[in-house]
Formats: structure tokens, C-alpha cells, sequence
């Protein structure tokens, strides 16, 4: 027999190879140098320094070992001529004498019909002896062969108990990728309380591919609560071990900043190693990270090599992401542009949804040397969303909104919002939202647009949660809710979002209302906002400024503050600065200035300051 290193080679590889096609029960072994028995101890492997004619003689004599390398040498036609009925006359001969490896690839020639008539009953009931008996490799071939059912009829629960039994012999792989096809429903049911018990099983006997897919099945919610940063933990103990799947999506995870704190820096570090290993869709990011500035200072050559890297390994996106890149920043020369736009149209070719969605992309915006065409961009847009491609639903529900390229057309614009808001896209669930809260295209139901809101909040998209916020803060058709309100923007407000430090400070500011020392901390808030230019935000400083709310009173900064909210068109600010001319409020009076800020507030809708202006033009 073979050592058991050989056996274990022998298991796995097997069991990747078998999923539509049989694979020889000794195509991985050793070359038959190293498999040659000693003629003392025919279990023993020495290196081989016989000739086929020796060992045909010891076949002849009736010894198993030596009649299935006869099988062998002659199904690869080592020392003789490649003949599959020999080979098969070998096979049955060391099968009759029970050699195990022998009768698997006997039951193996029936299914392939090699050497003899083709029999898949004659091969299943050997399969199954074989699995009856223990035979791990014979209980995965029969597996597969059930689930399958492209070559006997599927018998999914007979497949189930065989893989299951299989998957109970310990050995890691094995387990791994069982649960894989429970996990995406391939030849098996789709059960993913199975698939994470193999899993979790797998991972702890330190198969790697298994700790990065229970990670993905944290991120996903599948089988368990959607949980970011158990997730996080499976990628990393992959990712530690040289995983790289494992390391690509612990990458990701760090450049969204999901069940961890955002971290460009190391977002490249763990999928550059991912890459390094010659990891096709890490490649692809590296290109993202490259042309996009994410992690790395933006560079658009490098971008083009990892790209090219990964399309080169024919990775369908990278085809595409190429021909963007070659064309940005206005640095592609003119070759270049035609070449990208050959690799698109290759793609396009073969069908692919990207990159009609990406050629719509180029004749909407008008990129890489075509003209802007939004009415060809909506076919292209069309093609993608034919094939079930999410970002084509959000474009073609714009257009459709907007009337771009197309006739309006709310009712249009709800249906591909609500596909891409039903895929999980969070900006068409937001979408759909507003559409629902104002009936539009759709009947007015506000209930179900704050279910769309809320999905689309809890997967970060930041206006979501920015309306999650105002709608709690208000009680806008539901119970008014400060606790709830803070917590969306609370989390707007981890991410360095104005917006969240904003509806923080008026949070307070309301509570200031009733409580004067909670201008102070509304004042921190709202301060640093308005730092990063949110217009209410300095038009509401400048307020505190003005009042000496929560902080010294002083309008010189005041008037700062009213003035850079109004130069972002904040109506408030501009009114403001109206009244302060007029009266002269920390400036010398001057009417004309005072009108002009009435005019520039009341042409943005405030009303109040196109009834001041009314009042100065009839003074002057």
C-alpha cells in the first residue's frame, strides 16, 4: 500500500478535482519511481530501478501491487505504449484480489468508459462497496456523483449522507469543502447551520480557507447575525496563516472600516500580500487602490500594472478597470485610450455585465474619447440590468427620475430603485425611500419608506443615516426620539461626518433650551461642524457667537461665521447678515449692503428677507 502521506495527497486532491469529472484514484501519486514495492516487503516503496518487464513478471505471479502499476504504467504510458484496455485488464485482476485503490480507479474506468463499455450503474455500485467499507475517496466520488446528477440521476439526501460521512472522518479539507456546498447550495440543499459547523470544525483544526469562509458568513448574516467584527477575527486568524482570501478580505475590511477602525494604510498591506501571492482579485484592488488614491498617493500607471496582472489571469473586472484606468487624469495618450477601449469592448463581447455597465459609464459621463451620449449610456445601463447587475438598477432608476437621456418616468425610476434596494444596495434603498415617503412612482407609504431607510442606514450609507437622525430628532411620523436620533449620528459622527457632529450639536442645542449648560457641549459639536464647512453649522455658531450661548459672546466672529455660511448659500446666514447691516449690528450701518444680502436670501426661497427688502426699497 501506499505510505500514508501519499494516502493523505491522495484525499484531497481527489476531492478537488471530482466535482464534474472523475479523477483517478492515484493521479497524484508520486511519479512510479518512488512507487516501485521491494520484492522482500511488498507494502514497502523504494525508488524504482525496474524495468516494466520485471515488473510485469511479478504481476503475472499474481502480486496486487505489481498488477496495479501494470494499470497505471499503462494509463500513462511509462516504459510501454499508453493502452487503457490493458489497463483495464490490470485494474480488474488487482481489484479481484481486493486492492482498494485498484477497484476505486476499476469503478472510475466504468464511469469514464476507458478500456471497457462505458457503465455508471456498474461504477456506482462499486462506489458504493467501496464507501460501505470506509473508503473515504469512494464516499466523496459517490457524493459528488449524486449531487451532481449530471452523470446518474441526483439523489441529493443519499449525497448528503455520503459527504456527511465523508466530512466525519476528520479530515479538515474535507470538511471545508463540504460545507461549501452547503453553504452555496452546489449539489446540496443550502444549509448554513451545516456549512458552519464544518466550518467552525475545519477552522480550528487550522484549515485556513474555512476560518476566512465563516468570516464572510459573519459579514453576510448567513446562518448567524450579521456581525462585522466576528468576521474581522476569522479573516485575520486566515489572513495570519498566509490565507490569501483571508488577507484580500481583511484589506477590505479595514479600507470600509467594518468591524474595525478604517485603515487605508493597512487596507494595502494585507491585500498587497494577498496580491503577492498571485491572487487575481487582489491584484484588482491594488489597481483600485492605486487609481483611486485609497492608501497609497494616486497613481495611475501602477494602477494600470496591477490591473494588467489580474486581467492577464483573465479576471473579468480587471478587463475592465483597465480600460478606466489607462484613460484617467488626462494622461493616456491617444494609443492608450484606443487600447482600453478594446479591452471594454472585449469584455463587452463576452457578455459581461460590468463592463456594460462600465460603457455606459463612458457615454454618460463622456470619457475615453467618446462623446456624451446619455440616451446610448441608458441602453448600455439596460444591458447591465438585464443581467441582474445592482449599479445598472441605481443608474436607470436616475435617469428615469431625472429624465436624463430618457423620457421621466417615476414609475420606472421606483421599479429599478426597488431591484437595486432588493440586491442590497444600499444607495437604491435610499432611493426608494424618498420615492416612498413622497409617492412618487409609487403610492405614498411612509412606513415602508422608513423600513428602506433603515436598511439602508444599517449598511452605512451616510444620508440614510443623516435622515435616520432628522427623522428621530423631529419625530417626523414616528415618536420623536433624541436617544435614537444621537445614536445615527453618533455613527455619522465616527466617521468624521459634519453631518453626525452637526445633529450632535443641535441635539444639545435643544436641550440648551431648557438647560443652559448644555450649550456648552452643543457649542463643541456644532463647532466642529462648522470646521468642516457644514453652512448650518456656521450659521448656527455664528448664532452662539452672537448670544454668547455655551461660549463668550463676540460678533466680530460672529459676523465671520454668518459670512462664510453665506457664501455656501445658507438663506438663514444671509438673513442674518441683512439684519446686521441694517442695523448695524458690530458694522457701520449701510442699506445697500443690507439689501443685497435680503436679495441673495430671498432669491433662495427665505421669505422673510423678501419681505425686508421690500420694506429698504421703499426707503431708499
Amino acid at each position: 500500500m501506499p505510505s500514508s502521506r501519499v494516502i493523505r495527497r491522495l484525499k484531497i486532491t481527489l476531492f478537488f478535482n471530482s466535482y464534474l469529472i472523475a479523477s483517478w484514484a492515484s493521479a497524484t501519486l508520486p511519479d512510479i519511481k518512488t512507487y516501485w514495492p521491494k520484492s522482500e516487503e511488498a507494502l514497502q516503496l523504494e525508488a524504482y530501478s525496474r524495468t516494466s518487464t520485471e515488473m510485469e513478471s511479478l504481476a503475472k505471479n499474481g502480486d496486487p501491487e505489481s498488477q496495479y502499476q501494470m494499470a497505471v504504467l499503462y494509463r500513462e504510458g511509462k516504459g510501454v505504449s499508453k493502452d487503457f484496455g490493458n489497463m483495464a485488464t490490470w485494474l480488474t485482476k488487482a481489484a479481484a484480489q481486493g486492492h482498494k485503490i485498484a477497484r476505486f480507479d476499476l469503478a472510475t474506468a466504468y464511469q469514464l468508459g476507458e478500456g471497457m463499455p462505458k457503465d455508471v450503474n456498474e461504477a456506482l455500485k462499486r462506489f458504493r462497496e467501496l464507501a460501505t467499507e470506509g473508503m473515504l475517496d469512494a464516499k466523496i466520488r459517490l457524493g459528488l456523483l449524486l449531487s451532481n446528477g449530471t452523470v446518474v440521476p441526483a439523489d441529493v439526501e443519499e449525497a448528503k449522507r455520503w459527504l456527511l460521512e465523508a466530512a466525519a472522518s476528520g479530515n479538515p479539507t474535507v470538511k471545508t469543502e463540504v460545507g461549501k456546498m452547503f453553504n452555496f447550495g452546489q449539489g446540496l440543499t443550502k444549509d448554513y447551520a451545516q456549512a458552519l459547523r464544518l466550518y467552525r470544525e475545519a477552522a480550528e483544526q487550522g484549515n485556513t480557507t474555512a476560518m476566512n469562509n465563516l468570516g464572510v458568513m459573519y459579514k453576510k448574516g448567513e446562518g448567524v447575525s450579521k456581525d462585522f467584527e466576528e468576521a474581522v477575527r476569522w479573516y485575520r486568524r486566515s489572513a495570519e496563516k498566509g490565507d490569501m482570501d483571508g488577507q484580500m478580505n481583511l484589506g477590505y475590511a479595514y479600507m470600509k472600516g467594518e468591524g474595525i477602525k478604517q485603515d487605508s494604510t493597512l487596507a494595502v498591506e494585507w491585500t498587497r500580500k494577498s496580491a503577492g501571492q498571485g491572487f487575481a482579485a487582489a491584484e484588482n484592488n491594488m489597481g483600485n487602490f492605486y487609481a483611486n488614491g485609497m492608501g497609497v498617493r494616486q497613481n495611475f500607471p501602477e494602477a494600470v500594472k496591477w490591473f494588467r496582472k489580474a486581467a492577464d489571469k483573465g479576471y473579468a473586472d480587471a478587463f475592465v478597470m483597465l480600460a478606466l484606468a489607462a484613460n484617467q487624469g488626462g494622461k493616456a495618450t491617444a494609443k492608450e485610450v484606443q487600447e482600453s477601449m478594446a479591452l471594454l469592448r472585449q469584455a463587452t463581447d463576452q457578455g459581461y455585465p460590468k463592463a456594460f455597465y462600465v460603457m455606459g459609464l463612458v457615454y454618460r459621463d463622456g470619457a475615453a474619447g467618446v462623446p456624451k451620449n446619455l440616451s446610448e449610456a441608458a441602453k448600455w445601463f439596460q444591458k447591465a440590468a438585464d443581467l441582474e447587475f445592482p449599479e445598472a438598477f441605481l443608474d436607470l432608476g436616475g435617469m428615469n427620475e431625472m429624465g436624463w437621456g430618457i423620457k421621466q418616468d417615476f414609475v420606472q425610476a421606483a421599479r429599478f430603485y426597488r431591484k437595486a434596494a432588493e440586491s442590497g444596495n444600499a444607495q437604491g434603498q435610499y432611493q426608494l425611500s424618498i420615492l416612498l415617503f413622497n409617492g412618487k412612482g409609487v403610492p405614498k407609504n411612509p412606513q415602508e419608506g422608513l423600513a428602506w431607510l433603515s436598511k439602508s442606514a444599517e449598511q452605512g450609507f451616510p444620508k440614510a443615516q443623516k435622515d435616520m437622525g432628522y427623522i428621530y430628532f423631529y419625530g417626523s411620523g414616528i415618536t420623536k426620539d433624541t436617544v435614537e436620533a444621537a445614536k445615527w449620528f453618533g455613527k455619522l459622527a465616527d466617521n468624521g461626518q459634519a453631518d453626525g457632529y452637526f445633529g450632535l450639536g443641535l441635539i444639545f442645542f435643544e436641550q440648551g433650551q431648557r438647560d443652559a449648560t448644555k450649550y456648552g457641549e452643543a457649542a463643541k459639536w456644532i463647532r466642529s461642524a462648522a470646521e468642516k464647512k457644514h453652512p448650518t453649522a456656521q450659521n448656527y455658531l455664528a448664532v452662539m457667537y452672537a448670544n454668547g450661548l455655551g461660549i463668550e459672546r463676540d460678533q466680530d466672529k460672529a459676523i465671520s461665521w454668518f459670512r462664510k455660511a453665506a457664501e455656501q448659500d445658507e438663506v438663514a446666514a444671509e438673513y442674518s447678515l441683512g439684519h446686521i447691516y441694517e442695523d448695524g449690528l458690530g458694522v457701520p450701518i449701510d442699506h445697500k449692503i443690507a439689501l443685497e444680502w435680503y436679495r441673495k436670501s430671498a432669491n433662495h426661497g427665505y421669505q422673510p428677507a423678501a419681505k425686508k427688502a421690500r420694506m429698504l426699497e421703499m426707503q431708499q
